[in-house]
């Protein structure tokens, strides 16, 4: 479901919601003692706009303003947050932002190991790290604008369709792992072909 109006929705401190019913807050429910209302202004804040929301049948839901996209996201270890991303390459000059494209690692099974962008970025060779080079991302006939390495090791991506960020799950965020969410809504007539919510690179 692809909406351009504002629907206030449910998030869970604990386990996962798994239908859109069970998403949507309509009133008609009670909330459960685990459960907490999201509203449009905890989401889109001053000077940013309201652009459209996506349902899908299991509760995942997709919201875009003009400045950013969120998602719900099931981590594992019984939590389920809401994760932002900006829509845009910033345009703001940093040293950490490039409009070329520069090769970095993951470790996919030991988020802890990267503190620092220059970690991020040493391309020698170790026990565990996984080189991630531009064919990665650009899949689909999709273009690469822009990424940014933050200081602390942070990645995200921006290309024509996507924005591509490095997020942490399982017990304790120990896992690593590149995901997208799509950079544009979907039509409301479908013409658009759909973008899997939050997404791992397979």
């Amino acid at each position: 479901m692809i909406s351009t109006e504002w629907h206030d929705f449910r998030m869970r401190e604990h386990g996962q919601i798994t239908s859109a019913e069970a998403r949507l807050h309509t009133g008609d429910r009670p909330l459960a003692e685990e459960e907490r209302i999201v509203t449009r202004e905890m989401i889109v804040e001053p000077g940013d706009r309201f652009v459209a929301m996506e349902l899908d049948d299991l509760g995942g839901l997709t919201i875009w303003t003009e400045e950013r996209v969120w998602c719900t996201r099931y981590t594992g270890g019984d939590r389920e947050r809401l994760v932002q991303v900006r829509r845009s390459v910033p345009v703001e000059r940093s040293s950490m932002l490039s409009r070329e494209w520069q090769d970095f690692i993951i470790y996919p099974l030991d988020s802890t190991r990267v503190r620092s962008r220059a970690e991020r970025v040493d391309l020698s060779p170790r026990e565990g790290a996984v080189v991630c080079p531009r064919s990665t991302i650009l899949r689909w006939e999709d273009v690469f604008e822009g990424m940014e390495i933050g200081e602390h090791g942070q990645v995200t991506i921006w290309t024509r369709d996507k924005v591509w960020f490095l997020a942490t799950d399982g017990n304790e965020d120990r896992i690593e792992k590149l995901r997208f969410l799509p950079r544009h809504p979907p039509t409301p007539d479908g013409n658009e072909s759909r973008q899997t919510i939050a997404s791992d690179y397979q």
